[in-house]
């Protein structure tokens, strides 16, 4: 069925079109991204009928379907709520007792109702070629059927009973359905019931824990296998294997009192040098040593993956910043290693858990911003590494501020605009000059040149390669010295200048590595590695790649 077409809405800059089209196309990418916004006299007014509704027997089943559904079939939910979507505990209702329902645009799009049974109602829209299906299916009930514009069959399913319920969101069919249907309200306009919002409900349909609200499994909790090689110390690896059984198993109390063992256990040292006399509670204790394990395999990718799911058990307060960084690492690493969308994820949900002025804002959305680029939508990345301009403009501190004029320049190449890229890197420039940054210096001047030469400004690109050229030494990358000779070796043949170049050429065919960029844009990875170790990172913000 073809798309219609879809004229800008002010849903766009919630949620960008080409993120729409990608989101209703593919069924299992979520858009996590997003700060929530808290409003206590809106908080106070409905939180009692939220915790009469906790009080109810069926709490845990509404709660686990309600939670799949906003989770899976709203788009956008932390950037869109309230806005453009709402939850109500107990609505006023003529009809049947409703305990819950959730509002998208103008329309209810799921309600949660009790009379003789549990009943959840779904609206959405199906392909007429497929509702024979659903109108034949057990335990669903179809209704309410009308023609849509874009040529769907608007319908309501009704599933009696949680298991039936979730069970529909194993159907790429009725995902896509409830998508494209809740899409279509969302561009339609605000929410018409956002001032009865239920922010202690849309606390749990937006939580992001391991543990679900009700026995059905979760969806979201990451449950990757234990990868060999996770450098553990000797003594503890049957420790650490009996945690991931116990996680794979589900059994998370028990994970959690064996992680915290294994890691005072491996984190002897760490443990040693807190201060018993203070009461700290063991699980504090573990996460001192969580933190000796994250710098310890922070330059180890697979370790890091492998601790994510792990780390993610700990109670403690003060191993939040830890896992944060785990999360931002385990994002990293998806990105580098080609898979964006799935970093997007990871940093998005260790973004999610912070507030707004937090110390590590800044990094987080330039790796949120990194992995955009990496993805190609550009929009996206430009958003986010605007909003982490403002807040390194801010807070001042070194590597923020050329971190983010490094993302920036990355993303403006990966347009094709060298011109802006020129911008970044120069203003980067300055500021690591003023501080003297020889490192940056060096890893700023080749892309300038680079983008210099592209925009013909032939005598400036001699420069700046020529002071790259000086400020290299043996430890600096081999394509990044052969890269600069290739530079100078171009920028002397259109100057007419053929011996210099030429005694360039005999330098850089000597060399056997390639050459930076070769056939493609110039990498950023050295420059942005480079700009984040400027200056002495405090404890837990984003690790240098």
């Amino acid at each position: 069925m073809s798309e219609p077409v879809q004229l800008p809405c002010d849903f766009d800059s919630v949620m960008s079109p080409a993120q729409q089209v990608r989101w209703v196309a593919e069924v299992d990418w979520r858009d996590r991204d997003g700060l929530r916004v808290d409003d206590p006299d809106l908080r106070g007014r409905y939180a009692p009928r939220a915790e009469q509704l906790r009080a109810m027997v069926v709490w845990a089943d509404v709660a686990a379907v309600l939670q799949r559904y906003v989770r899976w079939a709203i788009p956008a939910p932390r950037r869109s709520e309230r806005a453009f979507w709402a939850c109500a505990c107990l609505p006023e209702s003529d009809e049947a007792l409703v305990l819950a329902r959730v509002d998208v645009g103008p329309a209810d799009v799921c309600t949660v109702t009790a009379d003789d049974e549990l009943t959840f109602s779904f609206r959405l829209g199906l392909d007429p070629l497929d509702l024979p299906r659903f109108a034949t299916r057990a335990g669903l009930s179809v209704a309410d059927l009308r023609s849509r514009p874009s040529g769907d069959i608007e319908v309501v399913l009704s599933a009696v009973g949680a298991a039936a319920a979730l069970g529909l969101f194993d159907d790429e069919v009725i995902v896509r359905g409830m998508r494209r249907f809740n899409l279509d309200l969302a561009r339609r306009g605000p929410c018409d019931t956002a001032d009865r919002h239920s922010l202690t409900l849309a606390d749990v349909l937006l939580a992001e824990s391991d543990a679900p609200p009700a026995p059905a499994p979760d969806d979201d909790a990451y449950r990757e296998p234990s990868i060999p090689g996770t450098p553990d110390a000797p003594g503890i690896d049957d420790a650490l294997a009996e945690v991931d059984r116990l996680l794979a198993a589900g059994n998370f109390d028990d994970a959690r009192e064996a992680l915290t063992a294994a890691l005072i256990h491996r984190g002897a040292q760490a443990v040693n040098d807190v201060d018993l006399a203070d009461g700290v509670s063991r699980e504090d204790l573990a996460a001192y040593a969580l933190r000796e394990v994250a710098d310890a395999i922070a330059d180890d990718d697979p370790a890091v993956l492998a601790w994510v799911p792990r780390a993610k058990l700990l109670r403690a307060e003060s191993a939040g910043a830890v896992v944060n960084d785990l999360l931002v690492l385990a994002g990293r690493f998806h990105r580098r290693g080609g898979r964006p969308a799935r970093g997007i994820e990871f940093v998005a949900r260790a973004l999610g858990q912070l507030e707004e002025r937090h110390a590590s804002i800044t990094l987080l959305l330039v790796e949120l911003g990194r992995c955009y680029t990496a993805l190609g939508d550009l929009d996206a990345a430009r958003v986010h590494l605007g909003v982490a301009l403002r807040h390194a403009s801010a807070e001042g501190a070194h590597s923020t501020r050329l971190a983010v004029r490094g993302a920036l320049a990355e993303r403006h190449l990966r347009a094709g605009d060298p011109a802006a890229a020129r911008e970044d890197l120069l203003s980067a420039l300055a500021f690591a000059r003023e501080h003297q940054h020889l490192a940056v210096c060096l890893h700023l001047l080749a892309p300038l040149a680079w983008c210099e030469e592209r925009l013909g400004f032939t005598d400036e690109a001699v420069s700046r390669y020529a002071e790259a050229l000086a400020l290299l030494d043996g430890s600096a990358p081999p394509g990044l010295l052969r890269g600069v000779l290739a530079g100078l070796v171009r920028c002397h043949d259109r100057r007419g200048d053929t011996a210099t170049a030429d005694a360039y050429l005999r330098r850089a065919e000597a060399m056997t590595e390639r050459a930076w960029p070769d056939e493609g844009r110039w990498p950023c990875e050295s420059l942005l590695d480079a700009c984040l170790v400027a200056r002495t990172p405090p404890s837990h913000d984003l690790p240098s790649e």
